[in-house]
C-alpha cells in the first residue's frame, strides 16, 4: 500500500525496474476489520512466539522505510506508525525512538489491556528461558541477553549549562516568531506564506534512478571508479571521497 504522496514510486518502478503496478480499490466493512483485528490479537495471546514475530515484523517495516534507497519518495515521517502498528495487530506500541506521542491516538490495540509479560510460549523450552529472564530482571533490573546501553560521557557543568541556555534562546525566538505571525494575522497584515515542497518531476526521478544504478555497478565492480566519476561528472579527487562515504 502506498500513500498519496508516494504515487511517484509507481512511475519509478515502471521506468527503472520494468514493474507495472495496478491500483486496487479494497473496501471492507468496519465490522470485518474489527473481526480481523480481534483474531490477530487472539493469536498473539495464545502464543508469545506470535507476539514476538508481530513486533519484529513491525520493526522491520519501519527500518525498511528509513533505509530505503528511494527515501526521498518513501519518507518515514509521512507514515502514521500508529495505523501501521494496528495493521500488524500489535497488542501494544513497541518502545522505539520513531514512536511519537501522537501515534498512540491512531493505534488500535485490544479491547482490554493485555499484560504482555504474562503471555506464554507454547514451546516449553522457550517459556522456561523467558521465565529465567523475568526472574533475573526482577532481581537485577537488567534484561538477560540485552546489550547494555552506552552511557553518554559526562560534560563539564559550564559547557552543559551553556548548551542548555542556547537551546532556551532558540525556543524563545521560535515562540516570539509564532506570536509575531499570529499578531499579524489577527491585525490583518501581510503574512509570508509557507511554501509547500513541490512534487518531484519525472526528470528528477530519472536522474535519481540513474545515480542509484551507477552506484550499484561500482559496488559490484561492473564499472570502474573512473567510469563512475566520468558518468557523474565528478572532477578528479572528488570520486574517492564520495565512494568512501558509502
Amino acid at each position: 500500500m502506498l500513500l498519496p504522496t508516494e504515487d511517484a514510486y509507481v512511475n519509478f518502478l515502471t521506468r527503472n525496474q520494468k514493474v507495472s503496478l495496478k491500483e486496487i480499490e479494497l473496501e471492507l466493512p468496519e465490522q470485518k476489520l474489527t473481526d480481523i483485528l480481534r483474531t490477530l490479537h487472539q493469536l498473539q495471546q495464545k502464543d508469545r512466539a506470535t507476539f514476538d514475530k508481530a513486533n519484529r515484523a513491525f520493526v522491520s517495516h519501519v527500518q525498511a522505510y528509513s533505509k530505503h534507497e528511494c527515501n526521498l519518495i518513501l519518507r518515514l515521517k509521512d507514515l502514521d506508525l500508529g495505523k501501521v502498528a494496528t495493521s500488524y495487530g500489535l497488542l501494544q506500541l513497541p518502545r522505539m525512538p520513531e514512536i511519537k506521542p501522537q501515534f498512540k491516538e491512531s493505534f488500535r490495540g485490544p479491547e482490554q489491556t493485555v499484560d504482555v509479560f504474562a503471555l506464554v510460549y507454547k514451546d516449553k523450552q522457550k517459556q522456561a528461558s523467558f521465565q529465567d529472564k523475568l526472574k533475573t530482571y526482577a532481581e537485577t533490573g537488567e534484561w538477560k541477553g540485552k546489550k547494555k546501553l552506552i552511557r553518554k560521557k559526562s560534560v563539564p557543568w559550564e559547557l552543559a549549562n551553556k548548551e542548555r541556555e542556547e537551546r532556551k534562546e532558540i525556543r524563545k525566538k521560535r515562540r516570539e516568531k509564532k506570536q509575531t505571525r499570529k499578531a499579524a494575522i489577527e491585525a490583518g497584515g501581510v503574512v509570508p506564506v509557507k511554501r509547500k515542497r513541490a512534487k518531484f518531476s519525472q526528470e528528477e526521478l530519472d536522474e535519481l534512478a540513474n545515480d542509484i544504478r551507477l552506484l550499484k555497478k561500482v559496488k559490484k565492480k561492473k564499472i570502474t571508479e573512473e567510469e563512475y566519476a566520468d558518468e557523474m561528472g565528478i572532477k578528479d579527487g572528488g570520486d574517492d571521497d564520495l565512494l568512501d562515504s558509502e
